[in-house]
């Protein structure tokens, strides 16, 4: 979420639940295989595509506000009140 909200495509390994966070050539790129020669052709088949790059790293910015400091912030205040 941090990169995201700087607007860098997320690149992750496929670790449980990642998917819920990160979609797939959406938002980020999942890595199911952590070899270099793997995640170095992941990097360049995405790179060829700037547009579609660009639409993900926007995804991601989007996607990152949900963990902004207001958003964690009212989360509290919203289950202090419910206590």
């Amino acid at each position: 979420a941090e990169a995201a909200a700087f607007g860098c495509i997320p690149v992750v390994s496929k670790l449980p639940g990642i998917d819920i966070i990160i979609r797939n050539n959406v938002n980020g790129i999942i890595l199911e295989d952590l070899g270099a020669e793997n995640i170095v052709e992941k990097i360049k088949v995405n790179w060829a595509h700037q547009v579609h790059m660009k639409e993900m790293a926007k995804e991601a910015h989007e996607f990152s506000k949900q963990f902004s400091y207001d958003s964690f912030l009212n989360s509290t205040i919203h289950l202090l009140r419910k206590g």
